[in-house]
């Protein structure tokens, strides 16, 4: 095993070493980080290479033993239990896939860090969050009852229209006395020019006006002078530097990611590309299908190609030739899984990765 491979399996195990003071303890009282190690690497591995004869779905159930839910795995099968917690060395489990005895999986062994996995998931106390039976789906996921689901209807909502209202300027207003109202609370008072410019200067560009500016615009007793401000900070490079830090967040942009692979040269440039574009005023449709596939799009021009940087900054994991075709196969997968979820949670406000090991209902 490379340092490299050894180093970043560290990275992924969970903090809290504690094996013998676990072994017992039922799904609800797993510790957080240790329930989280075996959702996001021990049940892909048991997903992946051991359902195919060791679950609900075999036909026919190999050994007598299933992998599929907790007490199952922890019964073990015609051989006995195959978990000793704590003690990975006395694990029919382990012997099985380092393959010392009976082979398992029996066309090929798991690669080293796989293996080192279930080594570490053992030495801990096995825990396992699983509760009840496999986890299968109900519901077909397009059925008329999962288009029913609140999360996926469409948005409905009527502009309120409160009585007696003499406070509000636009449609936004009425939401928010309406809900003032609902609580018994009154609108604050309007704030005074000194505020209003700070508000404003702070929410759009992020920085604070200049003593000259608050003046300024305390003395502007002309109609619009609000307007005329807004149009002034929104016409600011600032207003595309200061929302841009918001995009690239969900974008996950860094000038360089330690400890990953430098996958793309010059990544300033997608940062550059949204400033440029918040500050020309694209559109939302636009601003988003640039960034997904503007090598697509007609009248494309060559400093918009930059927009692809919303996958292809995505984090490379460090591979080369000489691995083993399995390992950098799974590597490959964990960059494009990666690629799936920042796409979910920033466009759809859903969490993808969890589909690659479950069959989840139709529900987020």
């Amino acid at each position: 095993m490379t340092p490299r491979l050894l180093i970043a399996l560290v990275l992924l195990l969970p903090a809290d070493g504690r094996a013998a003071d676990d072994r017992d303890k039922t799904p609800g009282k797993i510790p957080a980080k240790q329930a989280e190690f075996f959702e996001r690497e021990v049940r892909p591995l048991f997903v992946k290479h051991c359902f195919e004869c060791h679950s609900a779905k075999s036909k026919p159930l190999q050994g007598g033993l299933r992998l599929d839910t907790r007490k199952d795995t922890r019964k073990g099968g015609e051989s006995g239990p195959v978990i000793v917690p704590g003690k990975p060395g006395e694990s029919l489990l382990i012997d099985a896939v380092r393959h010392d005895g009976i082979k398992m999986p029996p066309k090929r062994k798991l690669t080293p860090r796989e293996i080192l996995i279930l080594e570490r998931w053992v030495a801990l106390g096995a825990p396992d969050p699983r509760t009840g039976g496999p986890s299968l789906s109900a519901v077909a996921p397009d059925s008329p009852q999962a288009r029913a689901w609140w999360a996926f209807r469409p948005f409905q909502s009527s502009v309120p229209r409160p009585t007696d209202d003499t406070w509000s300027r636009n449609r936004i207003d009425r939401f928010v006395l309406y809900r003032l109202r609902e609580n018994r609370l009154a609108p604050s008072p309007s704030a005074d020019r000194r505020t209003l410019i700070r508000r404003l200067s702070f929410d759009l560009v992020g920085l604070g006006p200049t003593p000259e500016d608050v003046d300024a615009f305390v003395a502007d007793d002309a109609p619009g002078a609000c307007d005329r401000l807004v149009e002034r900070l929104l016409a600011s490079p600032a207003y595309g530097e200061h929302w841009g830090r918001f995009w690239l967040d969900k974008a996950r942009y860094a000038d360089a990611l330690p400890g990953f692979e430098s996958s793309t040269a010059n990544p300033w440039r997608y940062r550059d590309w949204v400033v440029r574009t918040l500050n020309e005023g694209a559109g939302y449709d636009d601003f988003v299908s640039r960034q997904l596939a503007t090598d697509l799009i007609k009248d494309t021009g060559p400093d918009d190609l930059a927009a692809l940087g919303f996958f292809g900054l995505s984090p490379t994991y460090w591979k080369e030739l000489k691995l083993d075709i399995s390992l950098v196969r799974e590597t490959v997968a964990k960059e494009l899984e990666e690629r799936v979820d920042v796409f979910g949670r920033t466009f759809l406000g859903l969490t993808l990765s969890c589909s690659r090991c479950h069959d989840h209902k139709f529900d987020p």
